[in-house]
């Protein structure tokens, strides 16, 4: 959807960058006309991912009849976005990089 966004407003005469933190490699950007900065995964991050990618992970960390649990332990994908963003914001150089572009606007 974002990548769809992203390429509208380079059609549009827009100088686009897309941040692309890499959650799961097997998933497109869906950008084929912004410009791309790639954030690999962090290594605690990377554990998660692969947890993931096993099977390991449960989504329902307990009986199924329980709903209000999940809602305040989060999901396993909550917690890997939850990790892969303080990876991201650990990346000192990018974020001064992506500071010292002075950015019109920042879609989330």
């Amino acid at each position: 959807f974002y990548g769809s966004i992203a390429d509208i407003l380079v059609d549009a005469g827009h100088d686009v960058t897309t941040l692309l933190p890499e959650i799961d490699p097997s998933w497109s950007d869906g950008t084929l006309k912004s410009k791309k900065i790639h954030v690999e995964l962090s290594p605690e991050s990377r554990k998660v991912a692969q947890k993931l990618k096993s099977g390991a992970a449960s989504w329902f960390l307990r009986d199924n009849f329980e709903f209000v649990g999940p809602f305040f332990r989060g999901t396993p994908y909550a917690d890997q976005f939850a990790i892969h963003c303080r990876g991201v914001l650990e990346k000192t150089a990018l974020i001064e990089k992506l500071r010292e572009e002075k950015f019109d606007v920042m879609i989330t």
